[in-house]
């Protein structure tokens, strides 16, 4: 089971928070992986499998649709071209 959702970092004293402070947390097989918005370059679609591909290199993949996925993102970030992926936009 993999769950998937907004994880709000905020610094104390802070009123809003920034597009850099924006973060998802995925639970994997037991793990808990704190990915922000930012470091995601762009996300692919396979069926029901989702895969966020990051700055770093490395990937993760969950078994969310990528519906579910860009609603959990900040759209304002992301641009979806195709029905399969979802590209970061905003650095």
């Amino acid at each position: 089971r993999i769950l998937l959702h907004f994880y709000h970092h905020r610094a104390p004293g802070k009123g809003s928070l920034s597009p850099a402070t924006r973060r998802l947390e995925i639970l994997t097989s037991g793990k808990r992986h704190f990915v922000r918005h930012k470091d995601i370059v762009h996300v692919e679609a396979e069926g029901s499998y989702t895969t966020l591909h990051l700055a770093n290199g490395r990937r993760i993949t969950m078994s969310k649709n990528l519906k579910r996925v860009e609603e959990m993102l900040n759209n304002e970030m992301f641009f979806r071209p195709h029905n399969s992926h979802l590209v970061h936009c905003i650095g």
